[in-house]
């Protein structure tokens, strides 16, 4: 769910938003918000991973969020 919030603006600094029509964007932030409000009330009752340990997935996570962190700040 982190990429859909991350995408749009990694794309929007990209420049690659103009090619995408406002009704598609707005659709997508829609989506997106929607999805958000059904999830966090959820949040606390989903499993961690198939029950694996934080840790493992922790890296994952980290990297991830650090990879999108480079991308908007190089571009």
């Amino acid at each position: 769910m982190a990429w859909a919030v991350v995408m749009p603006l990694l794309a929007h600094r990209v420049g690659d938003w103009l090619a995408v029509p406002g009704l598609v964007w707005a659709l997508g932030v829609a989506a997106t918000a929607a999805a958000l409000c059904v999830a966090v009330p959820r949040w606390r009752d989903l499993p961690l991973v198939a029950g694996r340990p934080w840790w493992r997935w922790t890296g994952a996570a980290v990297s991830g969020a650090a990879a999108a962190a480079m991308a908007l700040l190089v571009t």
